[in-house]
């Protein structure tokens, strides 16, 4: 599978809740501003009226909104996914995925909050190339240009991103790991549990990240995880920025609670998903990481199109 390219079409999806219509629009504005082309069905927009059947906080019916994002991957002409915004309700399409034409047609998606269900439901059961990065909505707010370039770097070259460099990354705990790069939202993370997107951590690097959970429920969260076996397979871990989660000494306090004797390298406040401020990192899942502890750093050493 090849990378994108100049001209290229994009499909954009919205699996899960309804979104700013000026957001869009100006998130697909930077999307052509790099060369793309964008398509989008029609059924997008029917979050702005009222759709039978359908809760408010959800981007139309789910069937609708499943088969958009079907007819995304068996198009041709589109050659990668973007989700246009988070929330709720992509968990609640899984199963009207035909799982037959996903693996047929693998394609790269990109997405993070609310999608996190479907980025690991693809990742393990497709070989779709999985990134965590921009939404369409977030594309069109407050990105910086360093961040919309890793973006476009992260979809069109097949070298890996390598060493990502971020002011504020620091070490939690020390030490060395490489392993396979995975994770998402915290808290749809562990909601994955008990489903087909249920995250498999063995070998890898763990990346998590949130935004305005109180520092107890980081804790209960991560105990969750550590409880369930997905720590014990994990390299090390990488935490977002996690925005609104408590001022800093006690989300530390949260972190290492909730960790507990996890012996690998973590660090904290590496800047993709929620952020604080302007600059997103886009991370491909699935591929070789590496990540230091003992002087802060995260690489990426695959690229997902190799």
């Amino acid at each position: 599978m090849r990378p994108l390219r100049t001209g290229d079409t994009v499909g954009v999806v919205a699996p899960s809740s309804p979104f700013n219509k000026g957001e869009f629009f100006r998130g697909i504005e930077v999307l052509e501003g790099l060369g793309f082309s964008v398509a989008y069905g029609k059924g997008i927009f029917h979050q702005h009226k009222k759709v039978p059947g359908s809760p408010g906080y959800l981007a139309g019916d789910d069937r609708s909104r499943a088969k958009d994002l079907m007819s995304m991957f068996a198009d041709d002409r589109v050659k990668a996914i973007l989700c246009v915004r988070g929330g709720y309700g992509a968990m609640r399409l899984l199963p009207m995925l035909d799982l037959s034409l996903l693996r047929k047609h693998p394609k790269p998606i990109v997405g993070y909050s609310d999608t996190t269900f479907l980025m690991l439901f693809l990742l393990r059961e497709t070989r779709c190339p999985v990134f965590h990065g921009p939404l369409v909505s977030t594309l069109g707010s407050k990105l910086s240009r360093l961040s919309i370039g890793h973006f476009r770097e992260a979809l069109t070259s097949s070298e890996p991103l390598g060493k990502m460099t971020s002011q504020g990354l620091k070490a939690l705990r020390p030490g060395k790991a490489r392993g396979r790069l995975t994770g998402g939202c915290l808290s749809l993370v562990t909601a994955s549990l008990g489903t087909p997107s249920e995250i498999q951590t063995d070998g890898s690097i763990l990346f998590l990240e949130d935004q305005g959970e109180a520092p107890y429920r980081i804790d209960r969260m991560l105990t969750q995880l550590r409880q369930a076996g997905k720590l014990r397979g994990a390299k090390g871990l990488v935490f977002g920025q996690m925005p609104g989660c408590g001022k800093a000494r006690n989300l530390l306090s949260a972190i290492s609670s909730g960790i507990g004797d996890f012996r690998g390298p973590v660090l904290l406040g590496f800047p993709s998903g929620h952020v604080k401020g302007s600059t997103f990192l886009t991370l491909p899942l699935g591929v070789n990481a590496e990540i230091n502890g003992n002087a802060p750093s995260f690489s990426i050493l695959q690229s997902p199109f190799s």
